[in-house]
């Protein structure tokens, strides 16, 4: 039997989060923990804080699928918070609307696994996190900057 990995969502836009929570349960090896709207409620999970200190109700993700751009700030915030608050063998993959490559590699380069551009099209998500699905199983994102690889996929 596999264990599945566990899929953290950090999304503001509820069209979005319902997108990508569709497309989690389609994929068995994907259990999905959390969906959360604002960057500090990802901060306090990750933490354990308050709410989420009970790790049997909140365990800590495998995989954090994280909104580009949260409560105005951009994920390179959260990613620098990250490096002061690391969380072993986390993998971090940022969702963009931008369709320019550049601010993928700047995401990359502040430590995120892998960058995706958001896609208009559910069987493309789809897609995109069966890929994301067998690096994890491939152990693609391992021994990498910071326990991290870095992966630069964008669609257009």
């Amino acid at each position: 039997m596999i264990v599945p990995f566990k899929v953290l969502i950090a999304e503001d836009s509820e069209e979005d989060r319902m997108l990508m929570t569709h497309c989690i349960h389609k994929i068995p090896s994907f259990q999905l923990v959390g969906e959360l709207e604002h960057d500090h409620l990802v901060r306090d999970y990750l933490s354990g804080k308050g709410e989420y200190a009970d790790r049997h109700r909140h365990p800590l993700p495998d995989l954090l699928l994280h909104d580009a751009i949260m409560d105005g700030d951009s994920a390179t915030e959260f990613l620098d918070w990250l490096k002061e608050h690391p969380i072993h063998d986390l993998v971090v993959i940022i969702f963009t609307g931008s369709l320019h490559p550049s601010a993928c590699m700047d995401f990359i380069k502040n430590g995120a696994h892998a960058c995706y551009t958001k896609p208009g099209d559910l069987e493309v998500l789809e897609s995109y996190l069966h890929e994301i699905e067998d690096k994890m199983h491939n152990g693609h994102y391992r021994n990498t900057q910071n326990s991290r690889f870095a992966a630069l996929t964008t669609s257009g």
